[in-house]
């Protein structure tokens, strides 16, 4: 049988091997404590949050959405809110007070922070500003009286309590940066500051709180009383009886880490002219450090990609390397300068990339593999190449680790850098290639019940061209290919040290979906698209894992966040900076913004850069409008732009085909969850689906643009078989 249940892979497999991968891929945040323990214990500390040691189980139980809410996070941008505009102040003051309430709203079009909000105690806020004074008070970025202003008036908005939300409002007026007031904020100022204060509160807080219990018993307050829509929404998160909960903002809600790299190097140009680049390159040097960027400003620059495989995680993560771009007698030139060697290095400091660890020795743990196009078989690009031919020194033959990506490819290799924790020459693996849902498969699917394999499969891409990315797995990770959608193909394996990892050719392994077809003949089979169902998170494991052929077209975010820099510092020494993203794998979101028009007067754009930089504009934002490049991925976010000659900022929902779909199938009255949905997103559901599908604004009338996107794994599919074992634990 092709699967095995949860109790016959730990019985079988309680041993070291197990008991470690739980020690490194539990959930780091995994406690039973909320705020008030902190008050009753003093041994434990309000402790600031760090990305940096995100295990695979923080991913396992971090990967989702609430449609509910982010419909409700839609809903907040489609309508101008009403506030209060009570009071005795002048009409032109009342004006700012109103425009400016209304601009604090728009943080909660991030559904995790509105759905937070919506279920914790108004007590959290203040408990956790008091722990931050007491312990980390030096750290607090904004006066300590005033540090959760917006949060507190945001919750007392959400909860109608008058009295919180003109108490914490008074202390957003008295809010100054820099002796300047909010009121003289614009726009996408004052969105960018309540970010801001989320980060902070999510920083410190911790990860589960409980929940406020006045949300489910009669409440004295009439105006929620007589609420339907504040009623309806109780019910759009699942509470646990000990009525706990974690905070969704927590972890994903950051400032953006990201390592700056700096290359320079001496280049004599006055070389023979058909000499390679490399040659001509001397005294090449990296340093690197390692920022906190709350926005990124969007840039572009031609740059290339490599592919590193994550083998304890399961995940194919793509790296940004820069050209070395320059101009002679025949053009520009793009370069490929970076070698295998340093390309190891700039991974290495990528997956290690932490606070402190600047002066840190680096495991050696990042290896590249080169895959032979004409033999098929995946060997180890080691120090020194040991293939020797009759009468050739080896150490005459060039080595591979100096060669550069387009040079390998040149000689018929594909490259790919594994990140493997264990250690290599000790390890038993087998060599295992997962291979994707077969065509005729498919075809069957569509022909059993085409509607249903519609929504199973239209956006399964089976990508048979291009060579399939193998893993090395060790014993316990083969156990857990009997739980997971996957039987071998035809041939034994036996587990071994896999000596010098030359010439390997990997043991195939075929989708479960496929077995299904060729016992079709079995009277009590599940139909194959009763099966599909049944898994349906494991549909597309491993589906990035095919190889990105040399020069194959690839556009993602990051391409867009690099702001590279190639500077002459003087005669002959260049200078090419960088930026790259740290990546956790949490759903984190990353602010982007750009300004089309200079900010300062005196900076002037030629007409050419002006044009350029709308390009870039509209290249970004079109990502979002089609679909994600990685399959089994969505974007959403919000999209912020200011008008030219305006005092007026225009906010609205940016998303993938995906995740539109999502929503509207949910807002569509056949919906299983429709009923409870609230009365106003019932009302506008079709106004909802055109707000999406709003359309990108003429940059030629914009100033200004700020974009708040995260991508999501919804299914967890790319956990690939860590799935199956988190699965039984959590």
């Amino acid at each position: 049988m092709v699967y095995f249940n949860s109790a016959t892979f730990i019985s079988g497999y309680i041993h070291k091997d197990l008991y470690a991968y739980l020690d490194i891929n539990w959930i780091s945040s995994y406690n039973m404590h909320i705020i008030q323990d902190l008050y009753k214990h003093d041994a434990i500390k309000v402790k600031e949050f760090t990305p940096y040691n995100t295990t695979l189980g923080d991913i396992y139980i971090k990967n989702s959405i609430n449609l509910l809410w982010y419909a409700e996070s839609v809903l907040i941008s489609y309508f101008n809110p009403i506030v209060d505009t009570s009071g005795s102040v002048s009409i032109s003051k009342r004006i700012d007070t109103i425009e400016l309430k209304r601009q604090l709203l728009f943080i909660l079009c991030i559904p995790e922070v509105y759905e937070d909000l919506f279920y914790m105690k108004y007590e959290e806020i203040n408990m956790l500003k008091d722990l931050i004074i007491i312990h980390s008070c030096k750290k607090a970025s904004l006066p300590a009286q005033n540090i959760f202003c917006v949060i507190e008036y945001l919750h007392g908005l959400i909860h109608n309590s008058t009295v919180i939300m003109d108490e914490s409002f008074k202390q957003v007026q008295e809010l100054y940066n820099k002796n300047i007031s909010l009121f003289e904020y614009e726009y996408i100022s004052i969105y960018h500051f309540a970010y801001c204060e989320f980060t902070h509160f999510y920083k410190y807080s911790l990860y589960l709180y409980e929940i406020n219990t006045n949300l489910f018993i009669s409440n004295t307050n009439t105006l929620i009383q007589e609420d339907y829509n504040y009623i309806s929404k109780r019910e759009y998160t699942y509470i646990p009886e000990d009525r706990i909960i974690p905070y969704k903002g927590k972890g994903i809600v950051i400032s953006s880490i990201y390592i700056k790299c700096i290359m320079r190097f001496n280049y004599n140009s006055t070389k023979i002219q058909n000499e390679k680049v490399l040659d001509r390159i001397e005294h090449k040097k990296l340093s690197y450090s390692y920022l906190a960027i709350k926005c990124v400003d969007i840039s572009y620059c031609d740059h290339y990609h490599v592919q590193v495989v994550d083998n304890n995680a399961h995940r194919i993560h793509i790296i940004h390397i820069p050209f070395f771009i320059y101009n002679d007698n025949d053009g520009i030139k793009y370069n490929y300068i970076h070698t295998l060697g340093d390309i190891v290095v700039y991974i290495k400091r990528i997956f290690h990339a932490c606070k402190g660890s600047k002066n840190i020795p680096v495991i050696n743990n990042v290896h590249p593999f080169k895959y032979n196009r004409a033999e098929k078989t995946w060997s180890l690009v080691t120090k020194h190449n040991t293939c020797t031919s009759e009468g050739i020194n080896s150490e005459s033959i060039e080595n591979d680790m100096d060669k550069t990506m387009e040079e390998m490819h040149n000689s018929g290799y594909d490259v790919i850098f594994y990140y493997i924790k264990e250690n290599i020459d000790t390890t038993e693996f087998i060599l295992a290639q997962f291979n994707p849902i077969d065509i005729k498969t498919l075809k069957e699917a569509y022909k059993e019940d085409e509607e249903e394999a519609k929504k199973l499969f239209d956006q399964y891409d089976v990508n048979i061209n291009s060579p399939r990315i193998p893993l090395f797995l060790p014993r316990l990770m083969t156990a857990a290919i009997h739980m997971g959608p996957y039987v071998l193909k035809s041939e034994m394996y036996t587990f071994k040290h896999l000596g010098d990892y030359q010439g390997l050719i990997p043991v195939e392994f075929s989708n479960w979906l496929d077995y299904n077809i060729l016992n079709a003949n079995t009277s009590n089979q599940k139909k194959l698209i009763e099966k599909a169902k049944e898994y349906r998170q494991c549909i597309n494991y491993y589906s990035d894992f095919v190889i990105l052929s040399f020069k194959q077209p690839y556009e993602d975010c990051d391409c867009y966040s690099m702001n590279i820099m190639i500077s002459i510092l003087e005669e002959n020494i260049v200078e090419i900076t960088w930026q790259v993203k740290k990546q956790h794998g949490l759903g984190e979101y990353t602010n982007y913004k750009l300004d089309l028009i200079p900010w300062n007067r005196n900076c002037t754009k030629t007409q050419f850069d002006y044009k350029n930089t709308l390009n870039i504009a509209y290249s970004f934002l079109n990502i979002f409008q089609k679909k994600h490049i990685s399959q089994d991925m969505s974007y959403y976010g919000i999209f912020i732009y200011s008008l030219k000659h305006k005092n007026k900022s225009i906010i609205f929902p940016i998303s993938c085909p995906e995740m539109k779909s999502q929503l509207y199938d949910l807002l569509t009255q056949t919906n299983e969850m429709y009923h409870i949905l609230s009365p106003k997103l019932k009302e506008t559901s079709q106004n909802l689906k055109d707000h999406l599908n709003t359309e990108i604004p003429n940059l030629y009338n914009v100033s200004r643009i700020y974009i708040t996107i995260k991508s999501i794994n919804y299914t967890k599919s790319k956990l690939g078989l860590n799935y199956n074992i988190l699965n039984i634990f959590f």
